[in-house]
């Protein structure tokens, strides 16, 4: 069994993240995409308390894909500092697991 991951991103919500998507799935890097509606984020850049609304990203893949679908991100991405983590999947169930594998298998 392969672990899987999911890639968590954000992208202002006015930033067509279609393209990006279509990609990662058309290269077999990843199961499943999910966009959240807005959401409101707060954080620091350059000393001063920033707050934007954004689309949270969430990318089901391979632990080993993570470098790649990293690097696509970055390339698409309108931030200089975009936030490109990863969530640990613990348990998949088996049905999914499988679809995960003959997907990207």
């Amino acid at each position: 069994m392969t672990p899987l991951i999911i890639v968590q991103t954000t992208f202002p919500t006015s930033h067509d993240i279609a393209p990006i998507c279509q990609a990662l799935i058309d290269g077999k890097m990843a199961i499943c995409i999910k966009e959240f509606p807005a959401v409101k984020s707060r954080y620091l850049w350059d000393n001063e308390i920033e707050e934007s609304l954004e689309v949270m990203v969430h990318v089901k893949t391979y632990k080993h894909f993570f470098s790649a679908v990293e690097e696509m991100i970055l390339k698409a991405h309108p931030y200089d500092i975009p936030e490109i983590i990863t969530i640990q999947v613990d348990a998949v169930s088996k049905g999914y697991q499988q679809w995960a594998d003959d997907t990207l298998g």
